[in-house]
């Protein structure tokens, strides 16, 4: 018979047992492995006996090759209090271990007098790692990821 691979898809949520024949098993059975982390995409499509729906697999990447390819932009968010020699420091050096793909932004603002400076980065490209993540998340800079 035709080939076909049943495979079970595991998140925070739950879980859902998936069924691929022909041509959808041949495309996604390199990502058939136990504990590879995967982005899936689908649409809802009516079942053949038209009683309901059911998902279908459009597209399957890993989550490295989603984020090299879906993240495009890191905009990092600073208050001019947070703005000093040290941090400066930090940041360029956080940002010299983590070159990569992504345009950098920075906006600094100045809440009290209600102005924002933003700046774009025409050198510096950054691959938005855990530990720039971490960087931020730990001192409470907010960043923004387009």
């Amino acid at each position: 018979g035709d080939p076909y691979g049943r495979f079970t898809v595991e998140d925070f949520g739950g879980s859902y047992e998936f069924v691929l024949f022909r041509g959808d098993y041949e495309a996604f059975r390199p990502f058939m492995f136990k504990d590879y982390q995967l982005m899936i995409r689908g649409k809802f499509i009516q079942r053949y006996d038209g009683a309901e729906f059911t998902p279908k697999i459009t597209s399957v990447i890993t989550l490295r090759e989603a984020h090299e390819k879906l993240i495009k932009e890191l905009i990092v968010n600073m208050d001019i209090s947070e703005v000093t020699p040290e941090t400066i420091g930090e940041i360029k050096n956080l940002f010299a271990e983590n070159t990569g793909n992504a345009n950098l932004r920075i906006k600094i603002f100045d809440p009290s007098a209600g102005v924002v400076l933003p700046m774009v980065s025409r050198n510096i490209k950054v691959d938005v790692t855990t530990a720039v993540a971490d960087y931020f998340d730990k001192r409470g800079i907010r960043y923004d990821l387009r």
